[in-house]
């Protein structure tokens, strides 16, 4: 059986690569640990990623992207995988976009950059 996958969107790689290590660090042997950096290939990742009957219990998306902003990108992520949990990060408080995450894509929670890493690990682990 594979392992759940955790799956982090960011167009900054230094952002995904501090994310993964933490992640990892905290979780390595529950989940598997993905990065990518913009949303369309995070689309195509998700759907693979079902079609190959791995678990997505947790998206963690940055928020401001240059190919599309995170309350959208998590939006269409929902449609595709409604019971998956999503986590924006951001490094600006939009409160539009938060409500629209939150209405549209069921939002698990923000958490704003730079972020706490107890506090992000505690997230993951109440998800």
């Amino acid at each position: 059986m594979n392992r759940p996958v955790i799956l982090c969107i960011d167009d900054e790689r230094t952002i995904l690569d501090v994310l993964k290590i933490e992640l990892k660090r905290a979780f390595r042997r529950q989940y598997i640990v993905e990065t990518v950096q913009g949303g369309e290939e995070a689309l195509e990742l998700v759907e693979e990623l079902l079609e190959d009957n791995y678990e997505l219990p947790l998206v963690i998306c940055d928020y401001m992207m240059h190919d599309i902003k995170g309350d959208e990108l998590l939006k269409r992520i929902h449609l595709i995988s409604p019971n998956t949990l999503k986590v924006m990060l951001t490094g600006q408080t939009d409160i539009d976009a938060v409500a629209n995450a939150i209405k549209y894509a069921k939002l698990y929670r923000y958490i704003k950059k730079p972020w706490d890493t107890e506090d992000l690990i505690l997230t993951v682990r109440e998800a």
